[in-house]
């Protein structure tokens, strides 16, 4: 029996491990295709408003459910979020299940729960070497013919992507347990689990580059 009780033991410290790291891609997947759903409604924007991104008030408020705080303007209505009239389930979409917080602003452990979306895209300014994609004015607004090469654009990403969200810190590792790895949307509609250098982190003002990878 000891033996027995033994070998279970073996063998749940081995599976144990391998569930978790699946269980964890399988949510990833679903964190992808909602950014995927992303893209495709960010398509239907720009046909719609002669090809620029949307203009909305706040970092949080392109898309998504009402949140429960008003910073990043959490307390903004579904309906006065402007992708969500090309979403079907607005609430599920802006939502990704490894979501774990922002370490950027205490007691926020659920970007969804406290902002009702997932995703963060650059907003109003140009940041961490990435030019800015919406804005809440009209005037100076991009348009999606301005990027010269639109599969290095990052359009939006998981919440934690900006480098003023510390590696360091657990709440920053949404996908994986070590590196800067994040599931994020580029200009042509390709979601792409893509690694920033760890040097991001000093990099808020650094001008966009597209050599880099990305910008």
């Amino acid at each position: 029996m000891l033996v027995v009780v033994a070998i279970i033991g073996i063998l749940a410290s081995m599976l144990l491990p391998s569930l978790s790291r699946a269980r964890e891609a399988a949510k990833r997947a679903v964190c992808a295709n909602n950014e995927k759903q992303i893209g495709t409604a960010m398509s239907m924007y720009h046909g719609a408003f002669d090809e620029h991104y949307p203009l909305h008030g706040n970092w949080a408020t392109i898309l998504g459910a009402q949140g429960s705080t008003n910073s990043y303007g959490g307390l903004t209505p579904p309906e006065s979020r402007p992708l969500n009239a090309f979403l079907d389930d607005t609430g599920k979409v802006a939502e990704c299940p490894s979501d774990n917080g922002d370490p950027f602003v205490n007691g926020a452990t659920n970007a969804f729960e406290k902002w009702g979306n997932s995703y963060l895209t650059n907003w109003n300014m140009n940041a961490f070497a990435v030019l800015k994609v919406t804005s809440n004015n009209g005037n100076s607004l991009p348009r999606h013919s301005d990027w010269d090469d639109p599969v290095k654009k990052i359009v939006i990403g998981d919440w934690t992507w900006h480098g003023n969200r510390p590696i360091a810190s657990q709440q920053t590792r949404w996908h994986h347990p070590k590196n800067r790895q994040f599931n994020m949307l580029f200009a042509d509609g390709h979601v792409e689990y893509f690694t920033f250098p760890v040097g991001i982190e000093s990099m808020l003002s650094t001008a966009p580059d597209s050599s880099r990878g990305f910008y």
